[in-house]
C-alpha cells in the first residue's frame, strides 16, 4: 500500500516528504550533540544554504534552512544561570537569520504569503528586524495590501540606527522610496477602482425605473402614433372605396339611359 502510495504522489509530494525525513534525520543526529555543536553544525549548514539561494537553488536552499531550525537549543537547564543568555544568543545568532533567508527565499519563489509568513515569525522574535520589515513591505505589495505594505516600510523609517536588528544593505536601502511609490500607485488606483464601481452600481440602480418610465411613455407614444396612422389609413381606404363606387355609379348611369332609349 506505501508503494501504490508513492506511485501516485506528486513531485511536490515526494518534495515534501524528503525534506521531513532529512528533517527528522537532522534531529537525530542533533540529539547526540552538545549545544555549542549543534551552532557549529547549524552554521555550516546555512553557509551550504547561502550558496544555493546565491545560484538561485532556492528550494534546496530553503530545505537546508529548514534544517538549521532543528539545531536551535532551547533546552537548558532553568539553573542555569545562563539560560537566558543563550536563548538570546540562538535567536540572533541563527533563528533570526535563517527565517529571514526563508522569507528571501518565497520572495524568489512567488510565495508571497508564505514569505510574509516568515517575516511576522521574525518579528515576534525580534520587532526591530529590519530585513524582516523590508521583506515583509515586498511580499504585501504583491498581493495588492499596500496599507499593510506601507505601515511595514514606515515601522522601519522610524527605527532608531542604535535599535536595528539585522540592518538592511545599502542597495535595500536605496530600493525602499520606490518601493513606497509603488505602493502609493496602487494604493490610488485601487481607490479609483472602488470609486468607479460604487458609481456603476449607483447608475445601474437609479437609472433603471427612469428607464422604465421612459419606455412607457415611448410606448404610449409609439401606440398614439400607431392609432393616428390606423385612422389616415382607414379614411384613404374608404375615400378611394367612394371613389370608386361613385365612379361606377357614373358608368351605370349612361348605359341605363341607352337602354331605355332602344325600347
Amino acid at each position: 500500500q506505501t508503494n501504490d502510495n508513492l506511485e501516485d504522489a506528486t513531485a511536490s509530494d515526494l518534495n515534501v516528504l524528503s525534506t521531513k525525513t532529512k528533517i527528522a534525520e537532522t534531529a537525530h543526529l542533533l540529539a547526540q550533540l552538545s549545544p555549542e555543536e549543534k551552532i557549529v553544525w547549524a552554521s555550516s549548514t546555512k553557509e551550504e544554504a547561502n550558496k544555493y539561494f546565491t545560484n538561485g537553488r532556492y528550494q534546496e536552499a530553503m530545505q537546508l534552512y529548514v534544517q538549521c531550525l532543528a539545531a536551535a537549543d532551547f533546552s537548558a537547564s532553568r539553573s542555569n544561570g545562563d539560560n537566558q543568555s543563550n536563548k538570546s544568543n540562538n535567536i540572533d545568532a541563527l533563528v533570526l537569520p535563517v527565517v529571514c533567508n526563508l522569507a528571501a527565499c518565497s520572495i524568489q519563489l512567488k510565495d508571497w504569503k508564505k514569505a510574509a509568513s516568515f517575516c511576522n515569525q521574525a518579528l515576534a522574535l525580534r520587532p526591530q528586524c529590519a530585513k524582516a520589515l523590508y521583506r515583509r513591505g515586498i511580499a504585501l505589495l504583491e498581493i495588492d495590501e499596500y496599507d499593510a505594505a506601507l505601515e511595514s516600510w514606515d515601522t522601519l523609517n522610524k527605527l532608531l540606527s542604535v535599535d536595528v536588528v539585522m540592518p538592511l544593505s545599502e542597495q535595500e536601502s536605496l530600493r525602499i522610496p520606490g518601493l513606497i511609490r509603488q505602493a502609493k500607485l496602487g494604493k490610488q488606483r485601487q481607490r479609483e477602482h472602488a470609486k468607479r464601481q460604487q458609481l456603476s452600481l449607483q447608475k445601474a440602480f437609479s437609472s433603471s425605473p427612469t428607464k422604465k418610465s421612459k419606455n412607457k411613455e415611448s410606448s404610449v407614444e409609439s401606440t398614439v402614433e400607431l392609432m393616428s396612422l390606423r385612422e389616415i389609413l382607414s379614411y384613404i381606404y374608404f375615400s378611394i372605396l367612394n371613389f370608386f363606387a361613385n365612379l361606377l355609379t357614373g358608368w351605370k348611369s349612361p348605359t341605363k339611359k341607352m337602354n331605355s332609349k332602344q325600347e
